[in-house]
Formats: C-alpha cells, structure tokens, sequence
C-alpha cells in the first residue's frame, strides 16, 4: 500500500511494471482497481501509476473536499514525489476531466495525453441522466437495481447477454470494500458538473490522443469529437465493439492504441 500526504489528504496510489511512466486517471465511482483489465498488458510496457481519486478508494479523508482542480493537483504532486519530470497520462471519462486540467495546469509535467471517453463539458441530457441516479441511490432505491442501470450506460451489448452474470456483476460492486458511498458519487458529480474546459482547449499543445468508443451511449462517438476538435493536432482512435467503458469492452484494443501512440516512434518531418 502506498500513500503520498499531499494537499490536506492522503492520497492512496498502486504502481505496476517498468518502463515509461504512465499515469491512469479513473472516472467517477472508480479507482485504480477499475484500470484492472488493462493493468497486466500495460505493466509490460510501462510504470503504471494508478491514483484513488478524491471520494473513492482507499485515499482519506473520504470528505475532503472535491473538485477536478483539486484532484489533478493532487496528480500533480505525486508526479513531482515519485521524481518523474515527466509522465505519460491516461484519463477514463471523468479521469479525463483530470487529465485535461492537470495538463493545463502542469503542462511541463506531461509527455503524452490520453482521453478516453471524454468531453470538454457535460451534455445537459447527461447532467439529468446522473441527477436521477444520483437521486435514486440516495433515496435508497435497491443497490443490486441502481448498479444494474448504471451498468446499461457503460457496457457495450456483450456484456448483457447473460442477466445473471450482469446480477452478480452488481453484486461484487456492492461487496468491494472500497466502494464508493452515495454521498461521494454526488459529490464527485458535482466536481464533474462544475468542469468546463470549452474555451481552453486550444491551450493543449503536448501529443494528445482521443480514445473514443463506437457504441458510447453515455458519450456519443460525434458528441465527443465534436466536443474536443478544439485540440490542436489531437489523433482519434475509435474503438470498435466498446461503449463508455472502453478498456472493459475491448482492453486489447485499449491497449494497443496507447501503445502505439505513445511508444512509437515519430518520423523526422521531410524537407
């Protein structure tokens, strides 16, 4: 177990592998335990650092306050604490809200810049989307049915084909001892809610990379692109056979895509 005191909290974080620094930054109601199906490709090819976000996992206090500002300075400063000048980063849906704002924030501390399944900005329909479920898990409306909807809005249409694999799917995501409380999933939303980085797009200037899921229902494919073409020279990588989850629905092809974007090497531009 590892932990940086930083920032008026303590900050859990897990490393795997050698190589390149990488750093995977989760999305709301994850932690670094949601990066588990891509952990063991990725740990071949580079050092993975893998933070709890403010309000999940093992980091405390489990109340401390929440913003992506805060929560990519806290990126930041484990960054600097491991010795990294620089660090390779990937960010999953919310996580990419952090990556966003660490890069803007602390440019000269990152190499390359993933965003997976990401927007500049919270569509209204999803703002709505999360208040109801939000409002539902508060309400105390069963766990097992709450995980179950939440689900449909991640996972690609494999993944349903069993009703009873998805149950017990809800059912481990109930039981894991770190799982997120229904308070920090509205608060972590409200962080999400607040993040607007439309008009500092353009300020992007370190390689950036889109991953983006053919079958994101909760991020659309042309929502998203849209919402990002502000970025300066940004590669997309659309990912076939993956909703908003895209390293659960095809890690491998998750994989490749960071890898080759950030470990291949650039050819010299021809005069």
């Amino acid at each position: 177990m590892a932990v940086l005191n930083t920032n008026g909290i303590e900050l859990f974080y897990e490393r795997r592998g050698e190589g390149p620094p990488l750093m995977l930054i989760a999305g709301i109601a994850s932690d670094s335990q949601s990066w588990m199906p891509v952990v063991e490709r990725l740990s071949n090819k580079f050092s993975l650092i893998m933070p709890d976000n403010r309000g999940a996992g093992r980091t405390r206090p489990l109340d401390s306050p929440i913003s992506i500002g805060k929560m990519a300075q806290d990126c930041a400063a484990l960054i600097e604490y491991l010795g990294f000048e620089k660090v390779h980063v990937a960010g999953h849906s919310m996580g990419g809200a952090i990556a966003l704002e660490l890069t803007l924030q602390s440019a000269h501390l990152v190499d390359h810049l993933v965003l997976a399944a990401t927007r500049a900005k919270l569509s209204m329909r999803n703002r709505v989307l999360f208040d109801d479920m939000a409002a539902l898990r508060l309400g105390g409306v069963d766990k097992v049915l709450w995980y179950k909807m939440l689900f449909q809005w991640l996972f690609g249409v494999p993944f349903f084909a069993n009703d009873r694999r998805v149950t017990e799917a809800a059912k481990l995501a109930i039981a894991y001892p770190h799982a997120q409380t229904a308070e920090n999933f509205v608060r972590q939303l409200e962080a999400v809610k607040q993040a607007d980085f439309r008009d500092d797009l353009g300020k992007i200037d370190v390689p950036t990379l889109l991953v983006l899921a053919r079958n994101d229902l909760l991020f659309p494919l042309d929502e998203a692109k849209k919402s990002l073409k502000d970025i300066a020279n940004a590669q997309i990588r659309i990912i076939e056979n993956a909703a908003h989850s895209v390293h659960w629905d095809n890690p491998a092809a998750f994989c490749a895509a960071v890898e080759n974007f950030v470990l291949t090497p650039k050819m010299p531009h021809q005069t």
